[in-house]
């Protein structure tokens, strides 16, 4: 949504609203878009803030960890604001509305949004209404500065591993109450590479495994890997660095489920899901070749970057912004 409003700061009058310590909050600001941002946490009366807004629309992101946009939907489905979700990803996608709660389309909106068409067939399978296909503008940011830093490391050594953790163990006690549900750690996953790094350095080439944080992880998490592996392993927070900066010097991304390998894939780096279990589907749609389940498939993978920026077009499409507003106009629920 960031790039969106980048790309259109002055189609609409923006008003963004987000926590003063997320990662959105330091987005916005990077790219000069602080201008639009409240922070939630100076809002002292919800319904007098949004009644002297007076809205048009209310467009929202989703969490399926931490909903704050709920009160935000509550207070638009009250004064009859058409509502726009948008779904940034590839997973978790009723989760994020409540499922499996009951009664948990009560939260769905007017709307739902999505960037690319496996988004959309993944979205209309699983029984959401009233889908759009909207440009993702967020792809066309990361391709254009892909090629910006393909050049700035064309003469550059990368021979970095790049993990980009998720807390797994964490979600699954969100959603099952069992930290074990999935049946492995992001913790267990990461040792397994260590434990086997000479193999990976002599298939891959590469001589240091960075850990890169998801942004709700604390700094401190892996360091009992690090007391045993510092010749090789380093751990850096996600505010520390821009991610795309990250995986431009880096041979090879490994992770379980997050958007950072499709942006790895989309920019021509070698991108693995690497997800031990069979209760866990990765659903980033990367080639079935770069899923793998175990050190050995990934060990004997015969994977090489293209070194290209991904014009698949399935990623490319899209109504614009202007088009959007045109529809919900005319199309009001």
């Amino acid at each position: 949504m960031s790039s969106l409003i980048h790309r259109h700061r002055n189609l609409c009058n923006w008003h963004v609203f987000g926590k003063a310590s997320s990662p959105a909050r330091a987005i916005f600001f990077r790219k000069e878009l602080g201008q639009f941002w409240t922070d939630m946490e100076r809002i002292q009366n919800l319904d007098e803030t949004m009644q002297k807004l007076s809205p048009d629309y209310l467009f929202y992101g989703t969490g399926w960890q931490i909903r704050v946009e709920e009160e935000f939907l509550h207070w638009a489905k009250g004064h009859r604001v058409t509502s726009v979700a948008f779904l940034d990803h590839w997973v978790n996608y009723r989760e994020r509305f409540g499922y499996p709660e009951l009664n948990w389309r009560a939260n769905l909106p007017d709307w739902i949004v999505v960037g690319d068409e496996i988004a959309l067939e993944m979205a209309r399978s699983l029984g959401l209404d009233n889908v759009l296909y909207v440009k993702n503008y967020y792809f066309d940011e990361i391709r254009d500065q892909a090629v910006c830093l393909a050049a700035q490391y064309r003469n550059t050594i990368c021979d970095t591993c790049l993990f980009v953790s998720e807390p797994i163990t964490e979600g699954a006690m969100k959603l099952y109450g069992d930290e074990s549900y999935w049946g492995f750690s992001e913790i267990q996953v990461i040792k397994t590479l260590l434990e086997h790094f000479e193999a990976v350095r002599s298939k891959f080439g590469v001589t240091k495994l960075l850990i890169r944080l998801h942004p709700s992880e604390t700094a401190t998490k892996y360091n009992g890997l690090l007391t045993d592996y510092s010749d090789i392993l380093q751990i850096k927070c996600a505010h520390e660095s821009n991610l795309l900066n990250d995986i431009a010097a880096s041979q090879l991304v490994i992770g379980f489920t997050s958007m950072a390998l499709f942006i790895a894939y989309l920019v021509g780096k070698t991108a693995i899901s690497y997800v031990p279990t069979m209760k866990l589907k990765c659903t980033i749609p990367i080639p079935k070749a770069q899923q793998v389940s175990c050190i050995d498939e990934l060990l004997r993978s015969e994977l090489f970057a293209s070194s290209a920026v991904n014009m698949d077009m399935r990623f490319c499409g899209g109504m614009g912004l202007q088009e959007l507003l045109t529809v919900l106009a005319r199309r009001k629920i």
